[in-house]
């Protein structure tokens, strides 16, 4: 276990001894259900906040998604220990406020925080579809790059930068109705590389030619699709 985790381990086991020290120290055990029922609203809220980093989404953007996360159950254990508190040190006998209030601030928190929870999700899968998205044109462009690099011939230099200029201008955003001539693009694209490789410079004339075509054909069935 990393230094910085045990490190954090104990900082949280110190706020809780502390908070028990007081609590038991200054108050003994005899205390009314409203103070226990705030006690245990206290512990819960303040458990909440610790697992945050492992109910947060994972993904590219989880620092945001934690940081956001933090935000709220932060929140919610500042004012559920104020308010807590506050009942403690009061130790109303009855507990219907005590249980009450309690339940509705953990109701209102736990509505924001699930709500947070869905709207993560939903971004965390539409960043994780724009970067599969990505993939064609990428994909497809940094091979072709590779292979102009290694054209000597100016006419085969041509026919191969038209298929990249093609395929960098075309639309980033896919569907499924096109994943297939996109697989084919990139195949085709691996041929002229082996082409290129070979120095056959009728294959490479026909491989840059079926690229254009195939890449063509996606954007075509593209626009259809939307």
């Amino acid at each position: 276990m990393k230094k910085s985790k045990i490190l954090g381990i104990l900082i949280h086991l110190i706020v809780l001894a502390l908070f028990n020290a007081l609590y038991f120290g200054l108050g003994g055990v005899n205390h009314p259900a409203s103070a226990w029922i705030s006690y245990g609203f206290i512990h819960f809220s303040y458990i909440i906040m610790i697992i945050t980093p492992f109910i947060t989404q994972r993904g590219k953007d989880r620092g945001t998604y934690a940081a956001t996360m933090y935000t709220i159950t932060s929140i919610y254990f500042f004012i559920e220990l104020i308010v807590g508190s506050i009942i403690i040190i009061i130790a109303p006998e009855g507990l219907k406020f005590s249980l009450f209030s309690q339940l509705i601030m953990a109701a209102v928190f736990l509505i924001f925080l699930f709500s947070n929870m869905m709207a993560d999700e939903h971004t965390a899968k539409a960043v994780e579809k724009h970067e599969a998205e990505l993939v064609y044109v990428k994909e497809s462009c940094s091979k072709l790059k590779t292979i102009l690099n290694a054209i000597n011939d100016k006419q085969m230099y041509r026919k191969v930068e038209q298929a990249y200029d093609l395929i960098q201008s075309s639309p980033v955003k896919s569907h499924p109705s096109v994943y297939a001539i996109e697989g084919q693009v990139i195949n085709e694209i691996d041929n002229l590389s082996f082409a290129v490789h070979n120095g056959d410079a009728s294959a490479i004339t026909t491989s840059a030619e079926k690229v254009v075509k195939l890449a063509n054909e996606r954007n075509r069935l593209l626009r259809l699709a939307n």
